[in-house]
């Protein structure tokens, strides 16, 4: 009988050399660049551009959004086939730490108010609503592994923001729904900036 390829001492060796990958040791990063070109926010450019570097420190959690094959059915002759056609981004989800003053609830609001004119319910142009989220992964060593970059993102819905007296301990937060067109993955050719922060607390 051949010899299992599996042992122990080999599952132990690959985890010593290459380590699994850590759900805590990421940054989020927003380009709020392309937001200051109408509306309120080109108005609040600086501050805008501060709340964002806030939002990074801020990012509880996001989900690094999947991807479908999208296909149909064709039948020849016999059993059919899935014959593709395209691709299906999924949308993302981010949870955000609310400072004091609730900045990362009004960054959020604020940029929906350009997506929609909450006064005239005037869409904005889709060029003036979009921008580059960038999500990185970190190994243990504190070195970038994974860059996703997620283009022409914008935030189509933010969720409620819990108040109560027995959540006194606790610290509120907000939760952010983003779609986007697609995301590229490892390109450093589509990096929206040429350097990022080093990470925080590695």
């Amino acid at each position: 009988m051949a010899a299992s390829p599996f042992s122990v001492h080999t599952f132990v060796t690959k985890v010593k050399s290459a380590g699994f990958a850590s759900t805590s040791r990421y940054q989020v990063f927003i380009a709020r660049s392309t937001l200051t070109r109408a509306g309120t926010i080109n108005n609040n450019a600086a501050s805008m551009n501060t709340k964002a570097n806030d939002i990074t420190l801020n990012c509880e959690n996001i989900d690094l959004p999947g991807i479908s094959v999208t296909t149909f059915d064709r039948r020849y002759y016999g059993v059919s086939r899935k014959l593709p056609y395209g691709l299906l981004y999924g949308q993302t989800t981010g949870s955000f730490y609310l400072d004091d003053n609730y900045s990362e609830r009004k960054f959020f609001e604020e940029w929906v108010g350009q997506v929609v004119n909450k006064t005239n319910f005037n869409i904005s142009y889709y060029d003036d609503i979009v921008s580059t989220i960038t999500i990185v992964g970190y190994n243990l060593n504190g070195t970038e592994n994974l860059r996703v970059n997620l283009l022409e993102a914008y935030p189509i819905q933010i969720s409620n923001v819990n108040f109560g007296y027995s959540n006194e301990s606790m610290i509120n937060k907000v939760a952010v729904e983003f779609a986007y067109k697609q995301y590229d993955f490892n390109d450093p050719s589509k990096i929206y900036r040429t350097e990022l922060p080093p990470p925080i607390g590695f």
